[in-house]
């Protein structure tokens, strides 16, 4: 069940990471435009006003890559979320059975490394997710400082619109516009199961 899980992240971790590598080389160009437009030609600012549009077309091309295959990565975070369930409040419960009622250390140590390691792969799409926003947001604040200290009216403006394309058109990443995709949903999802298994210890020791 474990690998199952495993495997079916796989291809969503291959699209983000794609997406993250693109996004941090974006925010590595905005970074290279540092040149003080006060003391260079006119031929230097076209060169940079064409940069600022290139850069424009490279998020553009981005985001609608990542809006292509938008359906795939939702489909696939809410499968493996579903296929995780039953291995997460199973291995919670023995968990909590084997360390309340037995000394067996070496089943211990099985069941938390399965535990740690699923738990783990919760994480690897949310962290992905976020580290993408963060490149994001790193390049709004270089875009709004170079704006601030821009002394070319057209090379400005172009920079003003890169960065309200980008406003407009944000890095968000929701499951069927319900959840948002950050280290937050993993947390959540652990609390959901570790309340299902309360409700489940409860019932058998009714039973008993």
């Amino acid at each position: 069940m474990i690998l199952s899980v495993t495997l079916s992240k796989f291809p969503t971790v291959l699209l983000l990471d794609l997406i993250y590598e693109d996004m941090k080389a974006l925010r590595r160009s905005f970074q290279a435009k540092s040149l003080n437009v006060m003391v260079i030609g006119r031929d230097q600012i076209q060169y940079e006003v064409m940069k600022v549009k290139r850069d424009l077309t490279a998020y553009r091309r981005l985001m609608n890559r990542f809006d292509t295959a938008s359906v795939q990565l939702q489909i696939g975070v809410l499968a493996s979320y579903i296929i995780s369930y039953p291995s997460v409040v199973t291995l919670l419960y023995f968990g909590f059975r084997i360390f309340s009622v037995s000394e067996d250390t070496l089943k211990m140590y099985e069941v938390t490394i399965n535990l740690a390691f699923l738990l783990f792969s919760l994480f690897t799409i949310p962290l992905q997710t976020d580290l993408i926003v963060m490149e994001y947001e790193k390049i709004l604040d270089i875009s709004e400082t170079q704006i601030a200290t821009c002394f070319d009216e057209t090379l400005a403006r172009e920079k003003q619109r890169v960065r309200n394309y980008m406003k407009l058109r944000p890095f968000q990443f929701y499951v069927f516009r319900a959840w948002e995709v950050n280290l937050v949903m993993p947390l959540k999802f652990i609390a959901f199961c570790v309340s299902h298994l309360l409700v489940i210890i409860q019932i058998k020791h009714k039973k008993a």
